[in-house]
């Protein structure tokens, strides 16, 4: 399941496992991730680098 992308790198996680690897230049990654709530951001760590994606905010009913 694709989770997110920065327009470089594609986060996939797979749900059944929790398991969360990243693509990057047609290659994928295993990676390790954490969130950054004083930035407002989920930080991927893999051996290849660091991917920094903002987390979503929910559209505001009206």
């Amino acid at each position: 399941m694709t989770y997110a992308s920065d327009n470089k790198r594609v986060i996939y996680w797979k749900p059944a496992s929790g398991e969360i690897s990243v693509e990057s230049d047609g290659k994928v990654f295993p990676a390790t991730w954490q969130v950054d709530r004083n930035r407002d951001l989920t930080i991927f760590r893999t051996k290849n680098g660091v991917t920094e994606i903002p987390h979503r905010k929910p559209s505001k009913a009206r």
